[in-house]
């Protein structure tokens, strides 16, 4: 009896280091899981050439194509769409919009046909008819559609449009409405966020080159200096803009406008090992108000002690971004001030349990409920 009790402890010993071991294995699974999810990295590519009522484009498929696979190579989560509809450019937007939620980096590029009608820039499925004035709202995808998802929901965004080409749809518009301005080329999309950059394959108002390669002048160059370690997306971008500048001898010169508040990279440089990074880094909001307005924003974590707001009044098509400290921060929630606010000093509790979003504008902190959590990554 005795020696059987050893061996029963024996194999109670060993089973306790089994637990301990698969303990410690699942633990660095989940802080490895969260160390990726944090940096995750998000691309969406989409190539329009095949255009059913209007003549090609040889390009942007091979664009998008070859941009898609270096992306990978680079070890961004990438989607790409070819030759998309607009039920099909809907549905991957749509997709993208939730996949980006807390990226640290989200990536948009496109490549095809577009035009700017009153100032607002209007990307083209590749089954746009476009004959009247009315077709723009029903066939068409704005890109402020795509910039105020990008802006409110990851911490980085970078936005490329190859997409200023010579457009049969925008005389097609002009001769059909005299209500509505068709610009040439795209017009200046700076948007109203922050942590976003916006780049265009040449300046606004004008028409750039489709090519005589495989690729654009602009996805060509984008493709030879995008695998340089180390570098800053805006000195990549620069190098971008010298090649095409040359390559078209001067005719096109890739502009970009960037509200980048740090550095942003391709490659990103090697970074000594750190502790697992402090969560949530984005806490989105909605609030519905009595007048039939509603708020959509976000509130996206800095760095360990600083916190910015991105608010978005979407029926006014408005966007206001506000600075906070953060005072304290649990599991359950994270208290956050802005000192320098236009109206008083504000100080805001998010509340992680009751996924709501309270704030006080007195030093006791008498907190009053404001917005309803959407998602907390």
């Amino acid at each position: 009896m005795r020696a059987v009790h050893i061996r029963a402890g024996r194999y109670g010993q060993e089973a306790a280091r089994c637990i301990v071991v698969l303990s410690i294995f699942c633990l660095l699974l989940s802080i490895s899981a969260t160390s990726s999810h944090a940096d995750r990295r998000v691309a969406l590519v989409i190539g329009n050439g095949g255009y059913q009522h209007a003549s090609p484009l040889k390009n942007p498929t091979n664009d998008a194509t070859d941009l898609g696979v270096a992306l990978k190579k680079l070890g961004f989560e990438v989607s790409v769409g070819l030759d998309l509809d607009r039920a099909r450019m809907h549905e991957t937007l749509q997709g993208f919009a939730r996949q980006i939620n807390g990226a640290e980096l989200a990536l948009f590029f496109y490549a095809g046909h577009a035009l700017q009608v009153s100032g607002t820039n209007y990307l083209l499925p590749a089954d746009a008819r476009l004959q009247t004035e009315g077709d723009i709202e029903f066939e068409t995808i704005s890109l402020n559609v795509v910039l105020r998802h990008m802006e409110r929901q990851a911490l980085n965004s970078l936005i490329l449009l190859d997409a200023c080409r010579n457009n049969p749809f925008a005389e097609r518009l002009r001769s059909s409405s005299r209500s509505i301005t068709v610009g040439q080329g795209l017009a200046d999309a700076a948007g109203k966020g922050i942590d976003i950059l916006i780049g265009f394959s040449t300046n606004p108002g004008a028409v750039a080159d489709d090519g005589q390669g495989r690729n654009s002048p602009y996805a060509a160059a984008l493709l030879r200096h995008i695998e340089r370690p180390g570098e800053e997306v805006i000195s990549t971008l620069r190098r971008v803009r010298n090649d095409v500048y040359a390559a078209t001898a001067g005719r096109q010169a890739p502009w970009d406008h960037t509200s980048l508040r740090h550095a942003v990279f391709f490659i990103p440089p090697r970074r000594k090992a750190s502790a697992a990074p402090l969560r949530p880094r984005v806490v989105s909001y909605r609030q519905s108000w009595p007048d039939g307005r509603f708020t959509l924003g976000s509130f996206k974590r800095i760095d360990s002690e600083r916190w910015s707001e991105l608010v978005q009044t979407s029926n006014e098509r408005r966007a206001t971004t506000f600075d906070f400290r953060q005072l304290s921060n649990s599991p359950t929630a994270i208290v956050l001030h802005d000192p320098e606010r236009t109206t008083g000093p504000i100080w805001v509790q998010i509340d992680l349990q009751q996924k709501r979003i309270f704030w006080s504008d007195d030093a006791q902190r008498t907190w009053k409920y404001l917005y309803d959590v959407t998602a907390v990554d």
